[in-house]
C-alpha cells in the first residue's frame, strides 16, 4: 500500500522539529480505515510488529546526534 504524505512546507508536520505531528496523522489515517473495515498494521521496526507511537516518536526524536534545531530529523517517503 502507498501512502502519500504532504510535504512539510504544507504544514501538516515540520521534519525539523518533534515527529508527533507526523505519527498523530499516521495514526488517524488508520483510524479511518478501522471504521471503514480496512486492515491496517500499525507502527513497526526491523524486530517489532507492534511498536507503540510514544516508542517511535521517542525513538526517532532522540536520534538526533550533532543535527542542529533546523536540520531535518525524518523524511516521509
Amino acid at each position: 500500500m502507498n501512502i502519500d504524505f504532504p510535504p512539510p512546507s504544507k504544514g501538516t508536520y515540520n521534519n525539523a522539529g518533534s515527529s508527533r505531528q507526523l505519527a498523530n496523522y499516521l495514526e488517524h489515517e488508520d483510524m479511518q480505515r478501522m471504521e471503514q473495515g480496512i486492515y491496517t498494521e500499525g507502527f513497526f521496526n526491523l524486530t517489532d510488529d507492534n511498536v507503540y507511537k510514544s516508542q517511535v516518536i521517542k525513538d526517532i526524536d532522540g536520534n538526533i546526534r550533532q543535527l542542529l534545531k533546523t536540520d531535518a530529523k525524518f523524511y516521509a517517503i
